[in-house]
């Protein structure tokens, strides 16, 4: 049985069903994880289980099947783990699951990974969210019961069946600018948030869409780089901001392709096995006693939330140092990188060890309501632990690394005045030098370690040479040893220069006379 309706079709006010809101039911995002009608579930944990209390094809009528499309448009440029799950409209407990990693949000549910997590990139998402058929199971009915397995009513991990089915497609347009030090950087990365708030306005207006961008920012000049993730797979990579734009409104004929027109499932409504047993008793050999599910208070989750986001910020810094080092491993110290390697995976196991005490925790609250406020208490102590760890490991990995972030830093700067950089303990021969103006910066990484004062004025010494035009013709080179095997006491500056057919090699140490 099929029935139309032009607005979006809310369950529980659908006097069709027999399943009533007071029984317990309880919403949930698919999240790319495939369930059926009668699937089994694990409130405790946030799991869909092997299990179906449908042992054959339900006929057409136990079925109900509402037409409920509608489609929305959200951008987010804030990219915090709150915002994101609020603007995908995650249910509390389900936030909780994902930011523990309870839920696993891999396949089609990877879309939530589109959290931000470095410092280097500015990022917008465009939400583009569709719904077509809400699908329901009338348990009541004679032509349910008749397929009823009564076997897995004994699986003693179910608290919930699917009762019903939210379809559509939930698609994501992730747009990430490169961060520079150009003072564009501010006026490109603002035009590119006016651009998209724009595209979702006409995508909400059904406008023309393509027509609204023929004079756009060409943002991909300034390393725009574009990417979809969701339920639907688009068969085009984005190149540029307009074909971006262009998929957009190509992405209803694809979900059409799917599930008869239905495209996939994004939401569930699950009933407790206990309720939906009451219609059915007469085909299961006893009783089922009730579940009882406690809820995190809504103090809880803020607080969980709020945690996440300030790790999620604590390790955006530590990232973009990382991101920097690799870039520039070259010229670092092998030792040194080896060290932050170790590092990150220390980082990472630390948060992965907290993810599972939380996990951990989350189910004894849900399932010992004897024990809540004492499990409650243990959170708070957890998520205060450990944003105080993480804190304490930024500042020291920070102080750390400084003198390594701060050798990136050079070498970036002297790349862009065309400074050749060698890599780390190379060796210049005399011979390399002959017929040519070269001015040598001689260091080491010890002494960047132990004179670092010393090697940023012989830096700046450098840059100023460089800068000079009487030099436009001259060569210029970093020279840096690893440790401090070259025996080198001091960072200076060689000029090795032409002179009545003989070279000769002088030692400018910075003098301003």
């Amino acid at each position: 049985m099929k029935v139309e309706n032009d607005v979006f079709c809310s369950f529980e006010n659908s006097s069709i069903f027999i399943m009533e809101k007071e029984s317990g039911q309880i919403r949930r995002k698919a999240l790319g994880r495939g369930g059926e009608l009668g699937t089994l579930y694990d409130a405790r944990t946030d799991k869909l289980l092997l299990g179906n209390i449908f042992n054959s094809k339900l006929p057409e009528d136990a079925l109900c099947e509402i037409d409920c499309h509608k489609s929305d448009f959200k951008y987010d440029e804030s990219n915090s783990w709150s915002t994101t799950l609020e603007k995908l409209n995650i249910e509390a407990e389900l936030k909780l699951n994902i930011l523990s990693g309870q839920v696993d949000i891999e396949g089609n549910g990877k879309y939530l990974k589109t959290v931000n997590k470095s410092a280097r990139v500015d990022r917008v998402t465009l939400s583009c969210m569709y719904q077509t058929t809400r699908q329901s199971v009338r348990i009541g009915f004679k032509g349910a019961s008749e397929c009823i397995c009564s076997i897995a009513f004994e699986d003693t991990q179910a608290t919930h069946v699917i009762t019903d089915i939210l379809w559509g497609a939930n698609v994501f347009a992730t747009f990430d600018l490169q961060k520079t030090t150009n003072s564009t950087q501010a006026d490109v990365s603002g035009k590119l948030k006016a651009s998209i708030t724009k595209c979702a306005a006409l995508l909400k207006a059904e406008g023309g869409v393509e027509a609204g961008f023929q004079d756009h920012e060409d943002f991909e000049k300034n390393q725009l780089s574009i990417h979809f993730s969701g339920d639907i797979e688009m068969d085009k990579i984005p190149i540029t901001f307009h074909d971006a734009v262009a998929m957009i409104p190509e992405i209803p004929n694809k979900y059409k392709k799917l599930n008869q027109g239905r495209g996939v499932q994004i939401e569930y409504t699950f009933s407790p096995i206990e309720e939906v047993a009451r219609y059915v008793r007469d085909k299961l050999p006893s009783r089922l006693e009730s579940t009882i599910i406690m809820k995190s208070s809504d103090a809880l989750v803020k607080r969980i939330e709020y945690t996440f986001d300030e790790l999620l910020q604590e390790s955006r810094e530590i990232y973009s140092w990382i991101e920097t080092f690799n870039s520039f491993r070259d010229h670092l110290p092998r030792k040194d990188m080896s060290n932050v390697t170790l590092a990150k995976v220390d980082m990472d196991s630390a948060m992965a060890n907290f993810r599972q005490q939380l996990r951990e925790y989350l189910v004894m609250l849900r399932t010992n309501a004897e024990e809540a406020k004492r499990t409650e208490q243990l959170i708070y102590k957890l998520l205060k632990e450990q944003l105080e760890g993480a804190n304490k490991t930024t500042r020291a990995f920070v102080d750390t690394y400084r003198v390594l972030k701060n050798k990136c830093e050079v070498v970036h700067r002297f790349l862009e005045l065309n400074i050749e950089c060698s890599l780390l303990s190379t060796t210049l021969r005399e011979s390399e030098l002959q017929n040519q103006d070269v001015h040598v910066l001689r260091t080491s990484t010890y002494l960047q370690q132990v004179k670092p004062d010393e090697f940023d004025e012989q830096c700046e010494h450098l840059i100023v040479l460089r800068k000079d035009k009487k030099n436009n013709n001259a060569r210029f080179i970093l020279l840096d040893y690893d440790g401090n095997k070259s025996g080198l006491t001091t960072t200076f500056i060689q000029h090795y220069q032409k002179q009545a057919s003989e070279y000769r090699a002088n030692i400018d140490v910075l003098q301003h006379a």
